[in-house]
């Protein structure tokens, strides 16, 4: 799935905090593969979002819905929008 955001502030990833909050975080795509790219301004054991909603801010709450073991090298977190926010 997508975890890129393109926004006028830049190219940001949405990874998820331990209180499960919502960081944009600014990423620079160094090469494109087709349909993956590769990054620099992540950390392997950061939690992305994947799909991220357009509206998804910095800060919001999410909850995360699905985990991949962090062996894995493609690890990655699915979450959505906390609507009780």
């Amino acid at each position: 799935g997508n975890t890129i955001l393109y926004r006028p502030e830049g190219t940001l990833a949405a990874m998820v905090t331990d209180d499960n909050k919502v960081h944009l975080v600014p990423v620079t795509i160094m090469r494109e593969y087709g349909s993956e790219i590769e990054v620099t301004g992540l950390k392997t054991d950061d939690k992305i979002i994947v799909n991220p909603s357009d509206s998804l801010g910095d800060g919001d709450a999410v909850s995360i819905v699905a985990d991949k073991p962090a062996d894995k090298p493609d690890a990655k977190s699915d979450a959505k929008k906390d609507a009780s926010k």
